[in-house]
């Protein structure tokens, strides 16, 4: 229970330090050092196009990530916080069975909804603006960090009991 809060909570300081990121070019101008801007941008370059005209400005500065990645790394912040301030204690089998089953409903329909809107904007059927790209993103970002949080802690529990059993401790 004691590590697996911990495996959570250092999973919050790491998503937040992605967050920190993210606005990092807003805090370089800021503090007038671009080249962190730069730094910025250049780690997000692999997983995020970047456009201008598709992110969102704070203080006149474009973000580092797009709307859409913004939404994704903000919901994963807040569905990794959710996990870490709800009710550890209760962990039973049958909430097991319930947030399985909760769990495939709602991961799946962002990504679904996410997946029809590159494919819409890909036909050039619709141009979807930027609130909507963060709104969709948030949902998946969110779905996603309860799921990254969930397996978190499943595999501590899992670690915690192989320990146990390595150690002829089990009862």
């Amino acid at each position: 229970m004691k590590r697996t809060l911990t495996g959570l909570i250092f999973l919050q300081i790491l998503l937040g330090c992605l967050l920190l990121l993210i606005l990092l070019p807003v805090i370089s101008s800021w503090i007038h050092a671009p080249a962190l801007a730069d730094l910025s941008r250049l780690a997000f370059a692999p997983f995020c196009h970047q456009l201008p005209g598709r992110s969102f400005a704070l203080a006149g500065v474009k973000l580092a990530v797009c709307a859409r990645c913004a939404g994704i790394y903000l919901g994963m912040f807040l569905g990794i916080q959710g996990i870490a301030t709800s009710a550890f204690a209760k962990a039973t089998a049958d909430r097991k069975v319930a947030r399985t089953m909760m769990m495939n409903k709602t991961v799946l329909i962002p990504i679904l909804l996410m997946a029809a809107d590159g494919f819409l904007n890909w036909f050039g059927i619709i141009d979807t603006p930027g609130w909507a790209r963060f709104l969709l993103g948030l949902g998946f970002g969110f779905a996603s960090g309860r799921l990254l949080g969930f397996g978190v802690s499943d595999l501590i529990e899992m670690l915690g009991d192989e320990r146990e059993w390595k150690t002829g401790n089990i009862t």
